[in-house]
């Protein structure tokens, strides 16, 4: 249906927006039952790329994501990955759907249960693929612990300030936004690389190498700020970890840097 109505107005879309008559028409023309006009014209909206759309598309979600009980999702912040995942793969497509999976509605039912139902649905499948992931905080541990190439300074520190560096990563983790978790995510757990990054969310390479950027740099300030209060040290050996950790941070996001040119 979106598909068809895409195709049919596309030649007016760069002109501005369709008049509200013109595409009910066109919906009742391609359909003899009742739709959802207004839904598939929220839809078709923000799969043109309207901003107003798109914020409205973000409230539905937040809306539908409030009736999901805390019986089948109680963590805070895998329910914020669940609405930006959910997101993405609405307007860009997933790992396995390479076209928006909002082109699937069809307008038979209202367009907050049918958002309610991906929502479920892809509930379901993050709480499966979670529970064989490494939790994100510890993938960061584990990377500044750097036990592949050898830093026994920093292995020591960890496993004498163990509690302090995973709950000062779980609170700088919990200061991104659910989009840079879910691309930090995307490089440390899953090894995506900056093209594949991109294509998840239908940016160029050099925007998620930017990104990356400068979620190192809020890293690596909240991280200081959270050891800093947890660990009651002196500022020499306090100073130690935090240009070991930063170290650490840099040569695992340059790895991301260096398989492009910062020129488009």
């Amino acid at each position: 249906m979106l598909d068809r109505l895409l195709a049919d107005f596309g030649a007016c879309l760069t002109a501005g927006a369709v008049a509200t008559d013109e595409f009910d028409r066109r919906v009742s023309l391609l359909s003899s039952q009742p739709l959802d006009a207004v839904g598939l014209r929220l839809a078709f909206d923000c799969l043109r790329g309207d901003e107003r759309a798109l914020n409205e598309l973000k409230d539905v979600l937040d809306g539908a994501l409030a009736t999901i009980g805390r019986d089948l999702l109680s963590d805070d912040d895998l329910r914020a990955d669940l609405c930006q995942q959910t997101y993405v793969l609405l307007l860009y497509g997933g790992p396995r759907a390479e076209r928006p999976y909002l082109l699937t509605y069809g307008g038979r039912a209202p367009l907050r249960v049918w958002l309610r139902t991906a929502l479920v649905r892809q509930c379901v499948l993050l709480k499966r693929r979670r529970q064989k992931e490494q939790p994100l905080d510890l993938a960061m541990a584990d990377l500044v612990a750097d036990r592949q190439h050898g830093n026994p300074e920093l292995e020591l520190l960890k496993q004498r300030y163990a509690r302090e560096f995973r709950l000062a990563f779980r609170q700088s983790l919990a200061s991104l936004s659910a989009r840079d978790r879910l691309v930090l995510r995307h490089h440390l757990i899953e090894r995506l690389t900056a093209e594949q990054i991109g294509r998840r969310f239908r940016v160029h390479r050099v925007t998620v190498v930017r990104w990356m950027q400068r979620i190192r740099r809020m890293l690596l300030k909240e991280t200081a700020s959270n050891l800093t209060t947890l660990i009651r040290k002196d500022m020499s050996e306090l100073e130690t970890i935090f240009g070991l950790i930063e170290s650490r941070l840099q040569v695992s996001f340059s790895k991301l840097e260096s398989t492009i040119s910062l020129t488009p």
